[in-house]
């Protein structure tokens, strides 16, 4: 049974819809990011930003991945991801070089794409196993109602660098799209979306909505619309399009510390049923879940037709 570890730039493993059980891994502060997306469940962005530096030295980061592996705890991936967009830290290329001679687990790193524009980090991305950049709209009006970005960026740009490195990547490459109800979600954006996706060289497009509280006042499509949305698309796309739905795996039990799931919490709104599966069924934990609760560490917040724990 693992011995839970305060770790700095670690969280989870936590059920991922797209990826099985993540391990997590923060590239820069909360909440760094080059977009304040209206859905986004880390909560809102404190200041946008397109400037890449050392948020967090690689060194730091590889110490806690070499401790967890160790630990024996099983993942299915190591995810950079996080409180913010992770293309902002200059050493990501480094670190996923180093992860890759440290272990056989899979990298990803989910990506907003608003920097693929840049070689240097078209160039950081390249060993990874899996990369999952994000569209949301290809219409300019959609776009800044739906992912806010920074000042600088321009949705010409973003949209050719993901182009362009779709083109040269030899890993997975999987396109991810969120609909927010009533900006995204028009058979108008939809084509056009599809039109411009048929042009990139993908493995699949994941289609979703928001299942978990958002940063702002914004609200799902519902799963019949998604199957429309994802029947337009496939009229353009060569490869295939997948809605994304509730993660299903099982997970063995392990001893759990407070803060980790305090942690675990803050990083991503939890259902009892998603703490449950990441750290299995028991009285200690609902225990714990109370009385963190009572403190003030963990709040209750309804969203649709669930409730989560958010730190």
């Amino acid at each position: 049974m693992m011995k839970e570890k305060g770790y700095k730039y670690l969280f989870g493993p936590i059920p991922s819809r797209r990826l099985g059980r993540s391990l997590g891994v923060n590239l820069v502060p909360h909440k760094i990011c080059s977009y304040d997306c209206l859905y986004c469940e880390v909560g809102a962005t404190t200041a946008t930003t397109t400037e890449r530096k050392n948020y967090i030295l690689p060194d730091k980061i590889i110490d806690e991945i070499k401790d967890f592996i160790n630990s024996g705890v099983k993942i299915d991936v190591i995810t950079l991801t996080g409180a913010g967009e992770p293309t902002l830290n200059s050493s990501i290329g480094k670190l996923i070089s180093s992860i890759k001679k440290l272990t056989n687990i899979p990298v990803a790193v989910l990506t907003n794409g608003s920097l693929l524009w840049s070689n240097r980090v078209k160039k950081a991305l390249l060993e990874a196993d899996i990369v999952i950049p994000s569209v949301d709209s290809v219409d300019e009006k959609d776009f800044y109602k739906v992912d806010r970005p920074d000042k600088k960026i321009e949705l010409k740009t973003i949209l050719s660098g993901i182009k362009e490195f779709s083109y040269i990547y030899q890993g997975r490459l999987w396109l991810e799209v969120l609909i927010v109800e009533g900006i995204n979600d028009s058979d108008f954006s939809i084509c056009n979306l599809g039109r411009w996706a048929s042009t990139l060289k993908a493995q699949k497009l994941q289609l979703g909505t928001i299942i978990r509280p958002p940063a702002s006042e914004a609200n799902p499509v519902s799963y019949e619309r998604l199957e429309e949305i994802a029947a337009i698309l496939k009229d353009y796309l060569n490869y295939p399009v997948e809605i994304i739905g509730d993660f299903e795996g099982k997970s063995e039990q392990k001893k759990v510390s407070a803060e980790l799931l305090v942690k675990s919490c803050k990083m991503r709104p939890l259902t009892k049923e998603d703490i449950i599966e990441i750290y299995g069924k028991s009285d200690n934990l609902d225990r714990m879940v109370i009385e963190l609760i009572k403190e003030g560490k963990l709040k209750k917040r309804n969203f649709g037709n669930k409730r989560f724990y958010t730190g």
